[in-house]
């Protein structure tokens, strides 16, 4: 669970650590802590939300991070796919 900054960005490190992440098959979801809106993977270039998302980060759109940790362990407890998590998320658009 990565609780990013503004509307999901982070730093050039923090998407090398998602990348290994994901490459171990271990699930990475990104939220943030603003009040409101939708996690929007915007823009890359060094650590934008797209940057993440290319990484293999499952966004976690209008879910704040508490919520999203939620949902996530709940979808580890029962073995879902990346796929079904990817749909889980997006079910919050």
């Amino acid at each position: 669970m990565l609780a990013a900054l503004g509307s999901g960005n982070a730093t050039p490190c923090i998407v090398e650590a998602v990348r290994e992440c994901t490459r171990r098959n271990i699930p990475v979801v990104v939220s943030s802590r603003v009040p409101e809106g939708q996690l929007v993977p915007g823009y890359g270039g060094g650590g934008g939300g797209y940057d993440l998302g290319e990484a293999g980060a499952i966004h976690a759109s209008t879910l704040r991070p508490g919520q999203a940790r939620i949902l996530l362990a709940a979808l580890i407890a029962s073995g879902s796919t990346r796929e079904a998590m990817v749909q889980a998320f997006s079910d919050y658009r």
